[in-house]
């Protein structure tokens, strides 16, 4: 737990997908608290919060996770990606993406 993780998506938008896992769940499950980024293609991210305040939440499955423990200069509320993993991550979804159109 506590891990911050990059996800698979197919959906081109807002990518990288990027959270803190808080709970493992039953099933090859986990809560993800969701990360966006501060402004356009930079490296830090920061915790999404909905109108009330509250963080932004979803439920996955693990086999979701497309890179652990790639986050630095970590605190409760933002976190940054290095080049070398914003490089490795856009990398990854180019495969995912050619995967899906076959």
């Amino acid at each position: 737990m506590n891990t911050d993780v990059c996800v698979y998506t197919s959906d081109l938008t807002s990518r990288p997908w990027v959270g803190r896992v808080t709970k493992l769940l039953d099933g090859e499950k986990f809560e993800i608290v969701w990360f966006t980024r501060k402004r356009g293609r930079g490296g830090i991210f920061r915790m999404m919060r909905d109108q009330q305040g509250n963080q932004v939440k979803a439920v996955l499955d693990l086999n979701s996770v497309m890179f652990w423990h790639m986050s630095e200069n970590r605190s409760d509320e933002s976190f940054t990606l290095s080049p070398y993993w914003l490089e490795a991550i856009r990398e990854e979804y180019l495969e995912l993406d050619a995967s899906l159109e076959v």
